[in-house]
């Protein structure tokens, strides 16, 4: 086992994990290669029979407070990235990003000597940054350390592995600054993490890129959970003119490249009668019901043909963190919004809003729009309720009682569980199999408490 592996394992059999069991570590001590399939049988069975009651979610789930390392991630607009030094922590990581001779470099924002942050250095060399406190000179393509400077030209630490720094492979795509954040070289190309569509040559992309507190995890739960517009967002100025449904039943579903999950409305009822209560939402004479929005909705799309990507459903996300509402704030918008964890408590929240057009006219309108109305009234003001829920759920969660609605978060939880880049041979590499689909433990009454069962993928290709 590699380093990482033994210490995944380790983490698992000291219980940092929700699945472990005695029995289960004892068969895992073994090592994979020496358990047969009845002590496998034993230790899945012990394994499910311990899951968390009342949390549903896997080990890699758990494991991720930090983000899931082995994608690419957003970090700023081009255009944001000059010759002075920009520090981010991003995972959990501290990374010094700068541009040099047009280039874009990210580096470890630590000098091994003292500990200085590098992106108070200094540029002595081109090519490289020299920590402002002892001169250590390092390559910014490569993190070695070239020199040190006041220790001589024959300095013994230059060019030693444990005097180097970590450096990160950087691209850019579509104005933005994209960084790989897994401890290796890059397991796919920059453009397999990134939608598609913001690629074309039409798109224009106006965006706010901000920290707030909120474990990202939460953050993209909050993006695909259905439940909580209905009743949260019902009196934002979006929403005060429509009426949304009561309740719907939904169901979870992937698209046929298996790269996006979808929330799938197969009923809706826009009034419902609760018993003792009332009926509820009150009737509002202002609120247009759901039918007839519809309509408009519909005779507006009309208008954007072309523009709404391929395959495209309301409600999608991806991995590791991509959430992407359709026709948002208008039809012919399609926003995304990216949740970078930056420490456990804390997530990089990005918000772009795309129009694709080549019109120089529809360029400028989109454009005045975004900044006029959109950012302000959509992305800071409707997003900031959304903002306040995932900072309450960060500081509070200890534990959930998840219902039929939640179908959405627990849908792509069993995505992470399934799909994560190199997790799943982790665990495995140490015994533990994952399955299609999460065995979740809910703790209540059958009568107020739902079970999530298996992913629907009625409407999945082969």
């Amino acid at each position: 086992m590699s380093d990482s592996q033994e210490e995944l394992k380790r983490e698992y059999d000291e219980g940092v994990t929700p699945y472990t069991n005695n029995k289960a570590s004892e068969v895992r001590n073994q090592g994979p290669e020496q358990v047969d399939s009845r002590d496998q049988d034993v230790a899945q069975s012990d394994l499910s029979s311990k899951r968390r009651t009342g949390l549903a979610f896997g080990p890699t789930y758990e494991q991720a407070a930090l983000g899931l390392p082995n994608y690419w991630y957003p970090v700023m607009f081009s255009v944001q990235l000059g010759k002075r030094p920009k520090p981010y922590t991003l995972l959990g990581q501290n990374v010094m990003f700068v541009r040099r001779q047009g280039r874009a470099y990210a580096v470890e924002n630590r000098c091994p000597h003292r500990g200085i942050p590098l992106h108070q250095g200094k540029f002595e060399f081109e090519g490289t940054i020299s920590c402002i406190y002892h001169g250590w000179t390092f390559d910014l393509a490569t993190g070695e350390l070239l020199a040190a400077l006041p220790d001589g030209p024959d300095s013994a630490m230059a060019h030693r592995s444990v005097a180097s720094i970590k450096s990160y492979p950087v691209e850019e795509r579509a104005g933005l600054v994209w960084v790989w954040m897994g401890a290796g070289d890059p397991m796919v190309p920059v453009e397999d993490d990134i939608p598609e569509e913001m690629l074309r040559e039409d798109a224009v992309i106006m965006g706010w890129i901000h920290s707030r507190y909120g474990n990202w995890r939460y953050g993209v739960e909050n993006a695909i959970d259905e439940g909580h517009a209905r009743f949260l967002h019902k009196d934002s100025i979006q929403g005060r003119w429509r009426q949304s449904p009561a309740w719907t039943d939904v169901k979870i579903v992937e698209t046929k490249d298996k790269k996006w999950i979808f929330r799938r409305v197969d009923w809706s009822q826009t009034f419902a009668y609760f018993p003792g209560l009332g009926v509820w939402p009150r009737k509002r004479w202002w609120r247009k019901e759901r039918e007839k929005d519809m309509r408009t909705m519909v005779a507006r799309n009309k208008h954007a043909i072309g523009n709404i990507p391929e395959d495209a459903r309301p409600g999608q996300s991806r991995l590791p963190c991509i959430f992407r509402p359709i026709g948002w704030p208008y039809p012919m918008v399609v926003s995304y919004e990216f949740h970078v964890a930056i420490d456990a408590e804390h997530e990089l929240y990005h918000q772009y809003s795309v129009r694709f057009t080549k019109n120089p006219i529809n360029k400028l309108i989109f454009k005045l729009k975004y900044l006029l109305w959109h950012r302000w009234i959509g992305e800071w003001r409707f997003n900031s309720q959304d903002g306040s829920m995932v900072a309450a759920m960060t500081a509070n969660m200890k534990s959930e009682r998840l219902m039929k609605t939640d179908a959405s978060i627990t849908g792509w939880r069993k995505m992470v569980e399934r799909q994560a880049r190199g997790q799943v041979d982790e665990w495995r590499s140490i015994g533990i199999e994952h399955t299609a689909d999460l065995e979740l433990a809910f703790k209540g009454n059958s009568s107020d408490v739902s079970e999530i069962g298996a992913m629907d993928t009625s409407d999945l290709g082969s």
